[in-house]
């Protein structure tokens, strides 16, 4: 199994930070990297809400069908996604420093059923790190403006 975390302080409220987080149709706007985003599930946002996400990465687009499998209001939510035979599971965490201050972050996990797959998880994971760096800086961006 592949892993990663990566982690940010933003100068944002831990509520402000999350809503951002939460904002999937709104991504596109503050995330250069997500091309297209279509939601499969009307409704608030909570365990069961899917989309499809197109992003740019390493020079070409990608689509992936994304699902929440776990929600904490306020604190946390849990992403599932399937590309190829690879599962990739990632946690949203936002946790409150003091009123106007948070620490958000995402913990990414690749279960892959073949020795194959689990190579080729570990190889991405690099890339992912970057990208997820990259993400929360336009997260912190966001949330700051606000």
């Amino acid at each position: 199994m592949a892993e990663l975390f990566v982690d940010r302080q933003i100068a944002a409220a831990a509520d402000r930070t999350f809503s951002v987080l939460c904002d999937i149709e709104g991504a596109p706007a503050y995330q250069p990297a997500i091309v297209r985003v279509e939601m499969l599930t009307p409704g608030p946002f909570g365990v069961g809400t899917r989309w499809r996400e197109t992003r740019r990465a390493m020079g070409s687009q990608a689509t992936v069908e994304l699902v929440v499998t776990a929600f904490e209001p306020g604190q946390m939510y849990r992403v599932e996604a399937m590309m190829g035979r690879t599962r990739y599971i990632t946690d949203v965490r936002v946790k409150p420093l003091d009123a106007a201050t948070c620490v958000a972050s995402f913990a990414v996990r690749a279960e892959a059923p073949t020795l194959l797959g689990r190579l080729a998880a570990r190889l991405m994971m690099p890339a992912m790190k970057r990208a997820m760096h990259d993400d929360l800086t336009t997260v912190a961006k966001a949330a700051e403006r606000k």
